[in-house]
């Protein structure tokens, strides 16, 4: 098998597929059986939308496209504990050099995004579920406030507004839109 590593560049069978496909340390995929003959041909990858580098491999999935990291993950790192996720330590998706790639729980990997600021929890409008803009809300808060509390007051606030009374009683209490302040 002759590939023209890079100084450096290691390649490994992917385990499970020995003989038919090899990885290496830098995330170039290769086919020892290209187009069912004895010959070796760096396979081509595609992005996929959420950013991960993909090749299609034949004797998995029947040519549904496999996340290289996970490749290069199984080639190059022992994974004892029988963790599900790889990581990128260095948050981008495209680098898929195996120093750069770990093992995780989905919980470590969640952990990682927030850490990396690769992940926010959305809050306000830009939350994907928002009904309300933050100046509806900094007009709740102040209704709310200039009044002392009535029966009814979050029903005609809910009906007005165009949410339920569980949204503006959220409000109220402060477990919805904490972050802005009344008007």
């Amino acid at each position: 098998m002759s590939v023209g590593l890079r100084p450096g560049e290691v390649i490994r069978p992917i385990p499970g597929l020995e003989g038919r496909y090899s990885v290496t340390s830098f995330g170039r995929v290769f086919s020892h059986v290209y187009r069912h003959r004895d010959m070796t041909a760096e396979l081509a990858q595609a992005r996929h939308p959420e950013g991960y580098m993909r090749v299609k491999l034949s004797a998995m999935n029947k040519g549904s496209p496999t996340p290289v990291h996970r490749l290069v993950a199984l080639a190059f790192h022992a994974n004892p504990g029988g963790l599900p996720q790889v990581n990128h330590i260095d948050g981008n998706k495209g680098n898929n050099l195996a120093i750069n790639l770990e093992w995780v729980d989905n919980a470590g990997n969640q952990q990682h995004a927030f850490r990396t600021g690769l992940q926010w929890r959305a809050k306000g409008e830009e939350h994907h579920g928002a009904k309300l803009t933050e100046t509806q809300v900094r007009e709740i808060k102040a209704e709310l406030a200039a009044v002392s509390p009535f029966k009814g007051q979050q029903t005609q606030l809910a009906a007005k507004y165009g949410v339920t009374n569980y949204c503006i009683n959220d409000i109220a209490h402060g477990r919805s839109w904490g972050h802005v302040n009344a008007a």
